[in-house]
């Protein structure tokens, strides 16, 4: 059964929550989008066919509550940033739902789409997420853009539509008016064998550097990995901005799954990744870095102290 909650948590590492009831908002947000489409306010890449960064200000400041986060400068030292969540997927799933179509570099309106601006806001919804479901437009998984490798020339990624029968039919069998974690949504998928595949090649996908940082190695492709991760792209992103469910969310500088250590020379940092106790509680991500789960931090200080090496 599928462990739910009637509220969710007002807090979670000591973040407070924002909670975000998406189903108003995106009524609203559709009639809007369609009216910048016929306006000839969306534009894409001639190259990427991807919307440009203009589109997607213009978007932005279209939405009736704001985006999930405000599009602010990064805030680590890594330098990265969250980008624009909601602006990508409403154009995206206007293409991917065959509601716009590209003319140039500008959106258009399709038949389709000048229909839907004169029907009821929860028909288009559940037409627009049943075509979003069939469309090969875009591969979710690509907006986690640190994971590189996927746009191999072979064919490394499984089929989208696949991945999205599978998670649509679990979200069917959820509870209305319930609060349910994604944490306990994708526990559930796994025991009750609603299972997905998103790649068919680990060792093609990589973090930093092909040689050292690729997903293939024992421990380094698990579900939570790959499979987790696909699920909070299309909830998120897609079936958030839909309206189709309501979201709880926290700032993502506090969500890392992962812990990097860094080493005092890359030898060691090989030298650790490499031993045959290693059982998958790191990986080296390239020079003196290695990434640690976050729940195999406790076994790996323990390991790592063999080689004089003491993470807080």
């Amino acid at each position: 059964m599928l462990a739910t909650v009637e509220t969710p948590p007002a807090s979670l590492n000591d973040t407070a929550m924002t909670v975000r009831l998406t189903e108003h908002e995106a009524f609203a947000e559709l009639a809007v989008m369609l009216r910048l489409v016929e306006e000839g306010k969306m534009q894409v890449s001639d190259k990427t066919s991807m919307p440009t960064a203009s589109t997607l200000r213009i978007l932005a400041n279209h939405l009736v509550g704001g985006d999930f986060y405000p599009d602010e400068p990064p805030r680590n030292t890594r330098g990265d940033r969250i980008g624009p969540i909601k602006p990508f997927a409403w154009l995206m799933l206007l293409l991917g739902a065959g509601l716009a179509q590209r003319k140039g570099t500008r959106l258009a309106l399709t038949k389709d789409g000048q229909k839907a601006m004169a029907n009821f806001p929860a028909e288009m919804i559940r037409s627009i997420w049943r075509r979003w479901i069939d469309s090969t437009l875009l591969d979710e998984f690509s907006r986690v853009d640190m994971i590189k490798g996927q746009k191999a020339k072979r064919r490394v990624m499984t089929p989208v539509r696949k991945r999205r029968e599978t998670i649509a039919w679990v979200l069917s069998l959820c509870p209305a008016d319930k609060w349910i974690s994604v944490e306990e949504l994708s526990r559930y998928m796994r025991a009750t064998g609603h299972r997905f595949d998103v790649t068919n090649d680990p060792w093609a996908l990589y973090l930093f550097h092909s040689d050292y940082g690729s997903f293939g190695y024992s421990g380094s492709h698990g579900w939570n990995v790959f499979q987790h991760r696909y699920i909070l792209c299309l909830l998120f992103e897609y079936a958030a901005t839909l309206g189709m469910i309501d979201v709880a969310h926290i700032d993502p500088e506090v969500t890392d799954t992962m812990l990097l250590v860094k080493c005092q020379d890359q030898t060691t940092a090989e030298f650790i990744a490499t031993h045959k106790l290693n059982v998958g509680l790191c990986q080296h991500v390239g020079e003196l870095k290695l990434i640690v789960p976050l729940e195999k931090k406790e076994k790996f200080k323990l390991f790592a102290r063999k080689f004089l090496l003491f993470i807080g």
